[in-house]
């Protein structure tokens, strides 16, 4: 049954119903899709919108909300975990024989990777490959809990962990981009944390909160303005 695109089912809460609309539009979708990796069915794929003549990255992991990935924008911001290009991609997939028990399944590829899992909550994951050595997976268990998320103590610390995991030779790690983009992100976020701490200990009744402007501000509009800041 087809969902409307105007009016959500009762039944359904508002993500579940936006993931239904990306695969009822992707799948009539006529992209062009090309394997550039090594596997029929986990790899990485560049699909063709042949009318815009826009490319995108996608890496296909499973078949639930949050394991691939897509480089378009709709899917960095939705916090879906999907989208049209992820959900078009999934439906060619589907037609081969074996692809949807093995697409629920899994798969654990030779190499690991360090990607970023979308939803609501974003978190960096790590997966381990088939070949990674004990020592890698030593390693890996200090920064990553054992569900495989980066421990937020550790967000800081990540190139750290890049540096050191790159000294064990002879495993391949992918790391993808949009990690590195979330990394920074973190960090920045936390160097303006800690100098508004310095700068600002008195919070609203900080001098310089206080004399920012010539206008006198009022205590819920110090409050504003010290809050956006924090927010970045």
């Amino acid at each position: 049954m087809k969902i409307s695109r105007t009016h959500k089912p009762e039944d359904l809460s508002l993500e579940e119903w936006q993931r239904i609309l990306r695969k009822q539009y992707g799948e009539q979708q006529k992209y062009k899709l090309d394997n550039t990796g090594n596997h029929p069915l986990f790899s990485e794929f560049k699909l063709t919108n042949s009318e815009s003549g826009k490319v995108y990255k996608i890496a296909i992991r499973g078949d639930a909300p949050g394991d691939n990935y897509c480089s378009c924008p709709d899917y960095s911001i939705n916090n879906l975990g999907t989208c049209k290009h992820i959900e078009f991609t999934l439906s060619r997939l589907m037609e081969k024989k074996g692809a949807k028990k093995a697409l629920r399944e899994g798969y654990t590829p030779p190499y690991s990777e360090v990607y970023l899992r979308y939803g609501l909550k974003r978190d960096v994951r790590f997966k381990a490959g088939k070949d990674a050595s004990p020592e890698v997976l030593s390693l890996v268990n200090k920064y990553f809990d054992p569900n495989g998320m980066l421990k937020e103590d550790y967000i800081l610390h990540f190139h750290q962990f890049l540096n050191n995991i790159s000294q064990k030779n002879g495993h391949e790690i992918r790391c993808y981009d949009d990690v590195m983009a979330h990394i920074a992100e973190y960090q920045d976020a936390e160097h303006r944390r800690n100098i508004i701490k310095s700068q600002l200990k008195g919070g609203i009744n900080s001098p310089i909160v206080k004399n920012i402007l010539k206008t006198k501000l009022y205590p819920y509009q110090r409050e504003g303005a010290l809050f956006a800041v924090n927010a970045g």
